[in-house]
């Protein structure tokens, strides 16, 4: 019985230790584990991060390269050309070269390309185009404003008007002067500059054209019905000898 009892103790033993034997394998097959599949998931990284560009590193960096200096040569081909051609401008307007040169540098130092820097110079000269003619046609207005001022006031001076009260005959006899003193030129001036219009001017040769005789000759100083020549004016002795 003794014997059997010491058996049992044994075996108990026995089993015991194997129990504690295979849960520490257990668990060394459990940290084992663990370890392989750290090991493994590192690994698979490791390849990833060395795959960046075909699994090769050195190609992918060549390839960002070679990108970069696409891209480089790409914008520098849509830029500034190293001389701008010679901008077209509306027809008509005058060519400031100092000022274009200017704008060559600017547009240059910009980046501009041709097309774009044409495009600006286009666009101020039509804006220029655009101002100047708004303060010509406001001068213009402001000009006939006044020509119609003094037109008016040469209608209202008595000295011009006639027994009907209107300047018509004033106006032909100061015309017919300016004609006999400076031909049709002189009359187009005077029509131009508004002089034509002006009361002063009008009174002028208004009062020369009752100088002129019949004939078409000024007579100064002495009756404009005189029908002598200008010989016998100038030497009215010379009649009497005869």
């Amino acid at each position: 019985m003794a014997d059997e009892a010491t058996d049992d103790v044994g075996e108990g033993a026995e089993g015991g230790a194997t129990a504690e034997q295979q849960s520490a394998d257990a668990e060394a097959n459990k940290d084992t584990g663990g370890e392989g599949a750290e090991g493994k998931d590192t690994g698979d990284k490791s390849e990833d991060k060395g795959d960046g560009a075909g699994g090769d590193p050195e190609k992918g960096a060549e390839d960002k390269s070679e990108d970069k200096s696409e891209d480089d040569e790409e914008d520098k081909s849509d830029g500034a050309p190293d001389q701008y051609e010679a901008f077209t401008l509306p027809e008509g307007m005058p060519v400031d070269e100092e000022r274009l040169e200017r704008f060559s540098e600017f547009a240059k130092g910009k980046n501009f390309t041709q097309e774009e820097a044409q495009e600006l110079v286009t666009m101020h000269a039509e804006t220029v185009q655009q101002i100047s003619e708004a303060i010509i046609a406001d001068q213009s207005k402001q000009w006939d404003a006044v020509k119609e001022g003094w037109a008016k006031d040469a209608k209202a001076d008595k000295a011009l008007q006639g027994e009907d009260g209107k300047i018509d005959e004033a106006l032909s006899v100061a015309k017919n002067a300016a004609l006999k003193l400076g031909g049709q030129d002189l009359v187009d001036a005077m029509d131009l500059t508004g002089l034509g219009d002006h009361p002063a001017a009008i009174k002028a040769f208004y009062t020369l054209g009752q100088y002129i005789s019949e004939e078409g000759e000024f007579s100064f100083g002495v009756n404009a019905s005189d029908r002598r020549s200008r010989a016998e004016k100038m030497y009215p002795s010379m009649k009497n000898q005869k």
